[in-house]
């Protein structure tokens, strides 16, 4: 359920926001946008910094070039997601390529080129180059009708997903029982991802707000200064501003508490998560069946939890994976 990309220098949010990914792919300063005061000026930064698409009008009204996406890094695997029994990555050239399970299409992705994706438990939305969202997969709960906008990240739960436009506004789509397709209406928000029946964002003040179900004090965030979210089933990992993890929700298997150590990235499963220590070291903890708690050695510079599994980038940018492979879930692509 979760979306990241190759390990990039990671500015804290008081700075700015990492888009799509801890790995940084773009970048948008948030306080110099929530200044202003100005929804033009927000979209005008992040045409600036991501590139245009096919529509969107420069300043002086003139027509951009069309599928500009801004610098796209070497080649190479750029990012991926986990759902609940497999995963999706995007190549260099914005493709997606998904793995796993494909009952309900949800790894069998149109053509892109994307800017980033992500997971639920049986589909997967992608944001196009052009910043308008699209769903493939299970079509239950409407979950193949995301809204129609300019978007500039992209968030999924369980059986529902989120997005954030780029006036810093929440839409969600998909099952609601529990209120979790129902964000705050504001536009200070930054982050969004979603857990079972649960959602959280990030706002520009660094702030982390949830809604939706609250058993196990799930919507209840820890106070302080963060800059980055990662939500899983019934619980949701965050990294503040000094690099220390901190998790919150149910607790059954240990879920949350991770180690007592600096993270560059976290990210949040079912019933276990993963980080990345300082050092490039992956780290896991909760549930520990199927070995999903006992990662490859060596340097990673991403890693991202699915249901029962994770997968991580090495260091030469392939995507290697642990856990249950009873889909092939754990049996990424090679290239």
């Amino acid at each position: 359920m979760k979306s990241a990309l190759p390990s990039r220098p990671v500015p804290t949010i008081s700075t700015s926001l990492c888009l799509f990914t801890m790995g940084c792919f773009v970048r948008i300063d948030l306080f110099e946008l929530e200044e202003s005061n100005d929804t033009s000026a927000v979209w005008d930064t992040y045409i600036d910094q991501v590139g245009p698409g096919p529509d969107d009008p420069k300043p002086d009204d003139k027509s951009m070039d069309s599928g500009d996406t801004g610098d796209i890094p070497v080649e190479g695997w750029q990012m991926m997601t986990m759902g609940k029994h497999h995963g999706c990555a995007l190549w260099s050239d914005g493709e997606a390529t998904c793995w796993g399970k494909n009952d309900s299409g949800e790894s069998s992705p149109p053509e892109g080129p994307f800017l980033s994706l992500a997971a639920g438990k049986d589909f997967t939305c992608g944001l196009y180059a052009d910043h308008s969202l699209t769903c493939w997969g299970t079509d239950e709960n409407d979950l193949n009708l995301p809204p129609d906008g300019h978007f500039i990240q992209l968030g999924a739960g369980e059986d529902h997903a989120c997005a954030v436009d780029v006036s810093g506004q929440v839409s969600c789509w998909g099952e609601n029982d529990e209120g979790q397709s129902m964000p705050p209406k504001n536009n200070n928000h930054a982050w969004v991802d979603g857990g079972k029946d649960h959602s959280c964002t990030i706002s520009t003040d660094n702030t982390i707000v949830c809604w939706g179900k609250d058993d196990d004090n799930r919507t209840d965030a820890p106070s302080g200064s963060f800059r980055f979210l990662d939500l899983g089933k019934e619980y949701a990992c965050a990294l503040n501003s000094g690099d220390t993890p901190l998790c919150w929700g149910k607790d059954d298997e240990n879920q949350i508490y991770p180690p007592d150590r600096a993270f560059l990235t976290v990210s949040a499963g079912d019933k276990h998560a993963c980080g990345i220590g300082v050092e490039g070291s992956l780290y896991c903890w909760g549930k520990e069946d199927d070995d999903r708690t006992v990662p490859p050695a060596g340097g990673h510079q991403e890693v991202v939890v699915g249901g029962n599994h994770a997968c991580a980038f090495n260091l030469d940018g392939q995507i290697t994976c642990w856990g249950k492979n009873n889909h092939g879930q754990t049996s990424p692509p090679k290239r």
